[in-house]
């Protein structure tokens, strides 16, 4: 009860309009009638308008109808597609029998024609109950097919009303035969020939881009290309399904105009959604910022529940303009979000960002502005223009692409510079694994030339002493005493030099610390036996080089060689050790207050050339300098 007093109130109010408007004498809007000879309109047309979808016709015969054009305009530009129009007509057949005709109302997307008769009969006579086929002519998809009876006049009653798909207005009620239609859809084909060209050449250029991203991911095999694909293709969908009749691609928008309804939500929603996802894999925006990826991972989420519960609603509400006004805020949600993860992202700097981002903000502006100027023109009074809406969302998606591939070359050239690093990364690798190959090789050829040299040489004194022994005729206990007091002394220092080879090869001993605890080890009971004071001294940073193999084996035994000479000739009472860095050289000192020697008689043996062979060998430099009775001091230099 509410809501009819609510409608008659409405009609009271469009009643008032009419009659108070001082343009009420303008001429109304007549029928316009071709290739009928025998149908003449009676009177002008009356036309009302109601809030409600699902009115009864009864009902609204009920309320006062206006003839006055400019108040229909008004109310066109009031409400718009939010609201249902009414239009009362009249048509005399003066042939005795049924003539088919056919309405044709532009800007309105669906149309209900009823036949009013005798006794306020209400017959339905035409609408989206006659189904259309494949087989349909494409001139009569969209008009409206009926019978007008022989020899009577006969009122009727037409019903319009527009989903946000189509425009709004009253420019022509057009009643002819299907000759004259078929002719002036020809004629309006060809007047439209610039926007077919235009329209024609947007969808090569859209279809051209898919094939491109197909191309691009079956070379390439990343998985944000079938995104960018799906999202390519619904955005194409959606103007395929807006220029249909320019595009002479009728199936299945025209032959189903429900679907244009339905699934609204997806050609304007679920673009968002592949859009988003390709935008994150594509640049890798969880590498960059973990938050903004779970955010967006929120929005994608947000966005399919939203597309499904708009579907169930369309179903459930399939008359309701609430829907739509639904859809437009959640897009302005969307695109708002969407600004927010740009304005965040785009504090990087980097080119390939700023291009993606810059191609988005374009073709989201352009979607936004064209849906500003379509409300401006449907809605208010501010904009009066033929200006098509849709074209700025075209311009943002062509230039998109194009940023699209631009940055996907970008990225390419990214990855092959990328690619190239990583092979001479490996490259170097290879070179660095060949030369510890090499040096390793060397290490063991050194180890077992060591290993041949010393205990080969030892074992064969052993078994010189011990044949000698074998062979003398009479061994007295002292002769016997001594030969394997040689041999302990021998097979001892055996021990010594395997225990060397054993502990330089270990990789636990890389570091100068444990060279330092060897010497130790090695020096303080020496000296301690021979009544020698030892000093050992180094900086404490010193403890944590490491040296490779080949340097700390030759810096011990270069140490042990002079502590051994020190002791055994120099007759010192004192041996100072000494280790410090000084521009990135490492520096060991070995000093006694012995007897020194001469440096002409340097060459003449006690080991000397052999510790300048292994400075060498370690790219070092030995430095010995004696003098006699001012003791020998050994300088050895290694970079580090």
């Amino acid at each position: 009860m509410n809501v009819i007093q609510f409608n008659r109130k409405f009609f009271f109010t469009c009643g008032v309009i009419c009659a108070l408007h001082p343009s009420c004498i303008a001429d109304s809007l007549q029928v316009a009638i071709y290739h009928l000879p025998t149908i003449h309109a009676i009177g002008p047309i009356d036309f009302q308008v109601c809030s409600r979808f699902a009115v009864p016709p009864a009902f609204i015969l009920e309320q006062p109808f206006t003839t006055n054009q400019q108040t229909v305009n008004t109310w066109v530009k009031k409400y718009g597609h939010h609201v249902c129009y009414w239009i009362r007509f009249r048509l005399e057949n003066t042939d005795s029998r049924d003539v088919e005709a056919y309405l044709l109302m532009d800007h309105f997307g669906k149309m209900v024609l009823y036949e009013l008769l005798p006794h306020d009969t209400i017959r339905y006579a035409g609408g989206p109950g006659i189904a259309k086929s494949i087989s349909t002519p494409p001139h009569q998809l969209q008009a409206l097919q009926f019978k007008i009876p022989g020899h009577q006049q006969t009122t009727y009653l037409l019903q319009l009303s527009s989903s946000s798909d189509d425009d709004v207005g009253f420019d022509q009620l057009q009643i002819s035969d299907n000759a004259f239609l078929s002719q002036s859809f020809l004629q309006q084909y060809y007047e439209d020939r610039r926007i077919r060209f235009l329209q024609l050449l947007f969808l090569g250029f859209m279809c051209s881009q898919i094939l491109y991203v197909i191309f691009q991911w079956m070379i390439v095999k990343r998985k944000e290309y079938p995104y960018y694909f799906i999202y390519l293709s619904l955005v194409t969908l959606y103007y395929v399904h807006k220029y249909y009749m320019q595009m002479s691609i009728y199936w299945p928008f025209a032959y189903h105009p429900e679907i244009r309804f339905y699934l609204k939500s997806i050609f304007l929603m679920l673009p968002y959604f592949f859009y988003l996802k390709f935008i994150r894999n594509f640049l890798e925006i969880k590498s960059l910022n973990q938050r903004i990826e779970s955010n967006i991972r929120l929005l994608e989420k947000m966005i399919l529940i939203y597309v499904a519960g708009d579907m169930i609603l369309r179903i459930l509400f399939p008359d309701t303009e609430w829907v739509n006004d639904l859809l437009m805020v959640s897009i302005i949600i969307v695109f708002s979000c969407c600004l927010y993860f740009i304005s965040i992202l785009i504090k990087y700097h980097d080119p390939l960002i700023m291009l993606i981002l810059t191609g988005s903000l374009i073709a989201g502006f352009g979607s936004l502005i064209g849906i500003l100027i379509s409300l401006l023109q449907v809605n208010s009074n501010v904009m009066q223009t033929n200006f098509n809406s849709l074209i700025t969302g075209q311009i943002g998606v062509v230039i998109e692409t194009i940023i699209f591939t631009t940055s996907l070359g970008v990225k390419t050239r990214r990855m092959e510079k990328e690619k190239l690093k990583a092979q001479e990364k490996f490259i170097q690798q290879l070179q660095e694994n060949e030369t510890l190959r090499k040096n390793m090789e060397s290490i063991r050829n050194k180890i077992a030339q060591d290993l041949h040299d010393d205990i080969g040489a030892t074992l064969s004194s052993i078994l010189l002493y011990s044949n000698a022994s074998m062979n003398k005729q009479s061994n007295t206990i002292e002769e016997m005493k001594n030969t394997l007091q040689k041999i302990s002394q021998i097979a001892r220092q055996m021990i010594d030099d395997m225990s060397d080879i054993v502990w330089a090869i270990q990789p636990m001993q890389d570091s100068m610390e444990r060279i330092i605890q060897r010497i130790q080890y090695y020096a303080l009971p020496l000296a301690h036996s021979k009544n020698i004071e030892l000093k050992i001294s180094f900086q404490e940073e010193i403890k944590q080089l490491k040296l490779d193999m080949k340097k700390r084996k030759n810096i011990y035994l270069i140490f042990k060689e002079g502590f051994t000479n020190s002791l055994k000739y120099a007759q010192a009472t004192c041996i100072e050790i000494q280790f410090y860095i000084q521009n990135q050289l490492l520096y060991m000192t070995i000093q006694d207050n012995g007897k020194g020697f001469e440096k002409d008689d340097i060459h003449q043996g006690n080991g000397l050339n052999n510790m300048k062979s292994r400075a060498e060998e370690c790219g070092g430099v030995l430095e010995i300098c004696s003098a006699l009775h001012k003791g020998t001091r050994i300088n050895l230099q290694i970079s580090v």
